[in-house]
This record gives C-alpha cells, structure tokens and sequence, in this order.
C-alpha cells in the first residue's frame, strides 16, 4: 500500500503515526484474514504500531525498522533537513538525511546519489520531516513491541548501518516469536539490489 502522501494515497491534514496505523488496519479489514504485513524501514515501524495497537495479521516481515534504541534517529540534524526541504533543495536534504540518519560514507552517499533510488527519495523528501518525527516519539513504545506475538521475519543487511543493524537486534532480543535473515553483502536496500533474495527470504518464512 502507498502510504500517506506517497504514490496513489492523499495526504493526511493532520498526520500521525495513528494515521498510519489507521490506514493500514483498513486495508487488512478488506484483506481479510491471514495476512503478512511487510515493512521497510520507517514503513516497519508502522506495521509494528499497527499490530501493536490491534491490526491482526498472521504474521510480520520487518526490514530494518530505524528505531531511536540508544539514541534519536533524527535528534538535532532534522532541523537543518527541514530547512533544506523548505528551500525546496531536496538534494541537499537528501545528503543531510544520508549522513545524518542513514548514517552512510560520504562514498556511500555518492553512491546512492548516482543510483535510481535518488529522484525518488528527493520526491518523498517532504515526508521525511514528519515521519523522522514521529520515529523519535517511538523511543518511549520499544518496550511495547516485546507483547507482540506475532510471528515475525526480520530481514537485515549484513552492511547496513550500524544503528539499524542494531535496532534489529534488539527486536530479535525481545519478540516472542521472532526468526532473522541476514543478506551478505546487502545494506538497507536489498529489495532493491537483490529483489530475488529477498523475495527467497520471505517465501520460506511464509510457506516453509
């Protein structure tokens, strides 16, 4: 599903993570029953409040959900992405949220600057400042996610930055029902670099 202000979906007055969730029990009401919720990213951390806050789903795969663990994802840094996306530089804000969020190299960013992914992250950029926000408020729901029960995949690029690395660890500490999928070689972007493996992944997690 798009999710508020992204592809096909309108954009939400007053945004929340409660929209989202909203949103995403409304589109498993009309799923029906036996559904696996898939996230990635900031999109992991909605599927987490969702089911957390009553979505029933049969099961979950998380990709790298950027949790604040041991610190604030965004902190000081969304000031100045904001700004940039006020500018209207989305490149700018784009470098800022590499460095700063993503936490990549200089050289990874460049990296990532030259490939497809770019325009688009530039295009959703305006969307970034809300939801970074929102992932700082979850500091005090982490805890939270230890009553969910649900059986959940969390998939992990073995070169990922370490904070999403992490924050992926301390789930698997603390989910009740949890299995892990490293992918070598792979960062934060492995549906995009190795769709195939990551669609293996999650058909045996699925369907064994």
């Amino acid at each position: 599903m798009d999710r508020r202000g992204r592809g096909l979906s309108a954009d939400a007055e007053d945004y929340s993570m409660n929209t989202e969730s909203d949103d995403i029990k409304a589109v498993l009401d009309v799923a029906g029953e036996g559904v696996a919720l898939l996230g990635h990213s900031y999109g992991a951390i909605c599927a987490l409040e969702a089911v957390r806050t009553g979505a029933a789903v049969a099961s979950l795969v998380l990709y790298e959900p950027p949790l604040p663990v041991d610190a604030p994802t965004a902190g000081a840094a969304l000031g100045e992405y904001a700004a940039a996306v006020e500018e209207g530089n989305g490149d700018k804000a784009m470098r800022v949220a590499a460095a700063h969020f993503l936490r990549i190299s200089p050289e990874e960013t460049e990296a990532l600057a030259a490939s497809p992914l770019w325009p688009g992250m530039i295009e959703l950029s305006p969307t970034w400042t809300r939801e970074l926000t929102e992932i700082d408020m979850t500091d005090v729901l982490i805890q939270q996610y230890a009553e969910i029960d649900v059986p959940t995949l969390l998939l992990v690029g073995e070169a990922s930055p370490a904070h999403l690395v992490g924050a992926s660890q301390h789930l698997r500490q603390r989910l009740a029902n949890v299995t892990e999928n490293l992918f070598p070689g792979q960062n934060h972007f492995a549906h995009v670099t190795d769709p195939a493996g990551v669609a293996e992944a999650i058909n045996v997690f699925l369907h064994g």
